[in-house]
């Protein structure tokens, strides 16, 4: 993932229980379910960062749509004289 987002491991890998083990050696496994984990998919990563792009134009969308409604209750207000 570090690799596709272009930044060091270090800055993006934040261990719950605070122990950093870095490996540079190809991670696989099975994670139950049948599901197979290859730490090398690029596809998944890219995958992952497209959803991220797109959510944060989403996050950004709403945000402008509050500032939009915040201003049409500050002009309404006005016009009542609140």
């Amino acid at each position: 993932m570090a690799k596709i987002l272009e930044v060091k491991l270090e800055d993006i890998y934040e261990p719950e229980d605070g122990i950093y083990v870095i490996n540079n050696e190809n991670a696989t496994g099975n994670f139950g379910n049948n599901n197979i984990f290859n730490a090398n998919s690029e596809f998944v990563f890219e995958t992952m960062k497209k959803y991220i792009e797109k959510l944060e134009v989403e996050v950004k969308d709403k945000k402008q749509t509050i500032v939009d409604f915040q201003q049409i209750i500050a002009d309404l207000k006005k016009q009542l004289g609140l």
